[in-house]
């Protein structure tokens, strides 16, 4: 079998959220959160192609089955919102303020306050400036949209691969009556990251939907923004290193009369 899914989903609130707080502090937005606007979902992949077979093997007379099968995806990345670290708006909420592209002019004009790196190095205007403007380039969405705002969930994390396997080893027993089997079973989650440690793996910017590379730290007198970046972000997506992106195995038997 061979399949192929194209979904386009919008939506004016990705967030099921039970407080209308949540809600609100959770909707990305340019300007009021309270206005409904029709946008690119949070749930859904825009493209997934599926692929499944499954084979029986007989022998020994029928005293002996071995089945394989298997099932493969090759499916498009999870959305996300570029958002601010910080309240910039000043509306109560320091996770829903979508995040502006500044341009390489822009960049060298704004203003940044001094932090301390995991390293323990002190990080200039400077420093942090040149690390934004390598950080934009090297992602592909943001280099496209400079001088603009991000949109609502247009982030996306690159595509991602599974294979799944099972194998099952069938034992027939014939009685007077009825036949009986003992069957084995081996099931393989993620084939290709069993193969290669660097196959099956996902990647993402944010496992939270809100992915906030570019910190809001206040304000100047005069009301400019003041910002922070962190120069050890050089990478927008980087490997996810739970279980969905390692190979998993599980054995299993049953007698089936």
């Amino acid at each position: 079998m061979f399949g192929y899914n194209f979904l386009i989903a919008k939506d004016a609130s990705s967030i099921s959220a039970e407080i209308s707080g949540d809600a609100f502090d959770r909707n990305p937005v340019l300007g009021n959160a309270n206005r409904a606007v029709e946008s690119t979902s949070l749930y859904g992949n825009k493209h997934r192609f599926t692929l499944a077979g499954i084979k029986k093997f007989e022998y020994g007379k029928g005293k002996y089955a071995t089945t394989v099968s298997f099932f493969a995806n090759w499916t498009s990345g999870n959305r996300f919102s570029y958002v601010y670290g910080g309240d910039l708006n000043n509306d109560g909420s320091a996770a829903n303020d979508l995040m502006y592209v500044p341009t390489a002019a822009e960049i060298r004009n704004m203003s940044f306050a001094t932090l301390t790196d995991a390293d323990g190095n002190t990080q200039n205007a400077a420093a942090q400036g040149a690390a934004l403007e390598s950080f934009i380039s090297q992602d592909k969405y943001l280099s496209s949209h400079r001088g603009q705002y991000t949109g609502k969930y247009a982030g996306e994390t690159p595509w991602f691969s599974q294979i799944d396997m099972r194998i099952l080893q069938d034992f027939n027993f014939k009685g007077k009556e009825k036949t009986s089997t003992i069957q084995l079973s081996l099931d393989v989650v993620n084939l290709g990251n069993l193969i290669s440690s660097k196959w099956g793996l996902r990647k993402y910017a944010s496992n939270s939907g809100y992915y906030q590379p570019l910190g809001f730290a206040g304000r100047e007198t005069n009301g400019k923004a003041i910002y922070q970046f962190d120069p050890s972000q050089r990478s927008t997506f980087i490997t996810n290193p739970d279980l969905i992106s390692r190979w998993q195995l599980q054995v299993g038997a049953r007698y089936i009369f």
